[in-house]
């Protein structure tokens, strides 16, 4: 992963922790901040601040132009395992699954041996004999099957 986008997501939980789950801040502004071009911010927002992840996002036109990133407070890890399940796409990339992993190992819905499993599980190591064409297709439908699988875990991977 890049250090410039970790930097960035870095920055942005931090907000999010210190204005009660709620971040507001115009792009331009961030990528002068992070000295970076916006279309870097672009990418955290689209990679690793997702509906799925537990976070919505709003953008304004106009005046600057501001984007507030909104927390999402899930009652329960089986609601939250149940929301990130649903919105996996077909085709996962080793990066974004890892990405999904970090965020639930982050919130406690699943606990970092689980998230090390699963890595493995989905790394392209494990996946290597898999033709390059079905790769990202194969990784999905294991990631999904997986989270299932703590999704009827009465305490989601160990976490209450």
């Amino acid at each position: 992963m890049s250090k410039i986008s970790d930097s960035i997501e870095a920055i942005l939980k931090q907000m999010l922790d210190e204005n009660e789950g709620i971040a507001e801040f115009t792009r331009n502004e961030l990528a002068e901040k992070m000295n970076c071009v916006p279309s870097q911010i672009t990418y955290v927002l689209q990679t690793r601040f997702t509906n799925g992840m537990g976070y919505l996002k709003e953008s304004k036109r106009g005046g600057g132009g501001s984007i507030t990133i909104r927390r999402v407070e899930f009652t329960s890890p089986k609601q939250q395992l149940a929301q990130q399940i649903q919105s996996i796409p077909e085709s996962l990339s080793q990066q974004k699954a890892y990405l999904i992993l970090d965020n639930l190992s982050e919130q406690d819905v699943i606990d970092e041996r689980i998230s090390k499993i699963v890595k493995s599980a989905v790394s392209h190591q494990a996946l290597h004999k898999v033709p390059n064409l079905i790769v990202d297709q194969v990784r999905s439908d294991i990631f999904v099957n997986i989270l299932l699988v703590l999704y009827q875990q009465k305490h989601a991977g160990g976490k209450k």
